[in-house]
């Protein structure tokens, strides 16, 4: 609804469509993906989740990962980029967001790892479902600017996410220590989504309103060169 028909840019295989399921754990499983890869040729392959197509997945055992990250260094080395989607672990005693569930091995072969983390303005529905509390407002006020912004009328913020880099194999001046993104909905459940500015974003924005490449610069705290490469050239 919100960016368009994706066309044959997309593909989706679920179990309830296919009426038939997929287990990477075993010979066939891997055979059934492999079929569909060679038939679709992607260039991005997002599983979702493992513990759905690892069916059994034993996390806490290092050899088990071991398996996945050789399927996706395999994938990998075919020129697709692999998206796994895993879950965390429970809260912990505080309330706190749990790590990435299973052994530390799973971080292994994964160039980046991204943390989603709901945010909630209650600090005790936070606590119960492992999320961040917005103690301040800060989150969801910071949402809210981002949505009249987009000029739409008629939705409210649904959900406010926090996003968050883990391992990082190499930290460039794209990245961003944390950053968040908003759902929004409209009573014909029509959605929109919006989030933070990236750097570059913010860089143009600072340009368009006239301040020199030094000043976004220092103001960016990024090297003269990339913010130079960044600005329309005259």
């Amino acid at each position: 609804q919100e960016y368009g028909d994706p066309g044959d840019h997309l593909a989706i295989w679920t179990p309830w469509r296919a009426d038939t399921t997929i287990n990477l754990r075993t010979e066939e499983g891997l055979r059934y993906l492999t079929q569909l890869i060679q038939q679709v040729e992607p260039d991005i392959v997002v599983i979702d989740t493992m513990r759905s197509a690892w069916s059994g997945l034993e996390e806490n055992k290092a050899e088990e990962w071991a398996r996945i990250n050789e399927l996706a260094l395999k994938l990998r080395n075919f020129g697709i980029a692999v998206i796994l989607v895993h879950h965390s672990n429970k809260p912990d005693e505080s309330g706190k967001p749990g790590r990435e569930a299973g052994s530390s091995n799973q971080l292994t072969v994964v160039e980046q790892q991204l943390r989603v983390t709901q945010v909630y303005r209650d600090k005790g529905m936070a606590e119960n479902k492992g999320g961040l509390h917005d103690e301040d407002g800060a989150a969801w006020a910071e949402m809210q600017h981002m949505l009249n912004q987009t000029g739409v009328v008629g939705y409210h913020i649904e959900q406010v996410m926090e996003i968050a880099f883990g391992k990082t194999r190499e930290w460039t001046e794209f990245h961003t220590a944390r950053q968040h993104i908003a759902l929004c909905r409209n009573q014909q459940f029509d959605y929109v989504t919006v989030g933070t500015e990236s750097i570059k974003q913010m860089a143009l924005r600072y340009h368009r309103t006239g301040r020199p490449v030094s000043g976004i610069a220092l103001a960016l705290n990024q090297p003269l060169d990339v913010i130079q490469s960044w600005l329309p050239q005259p």
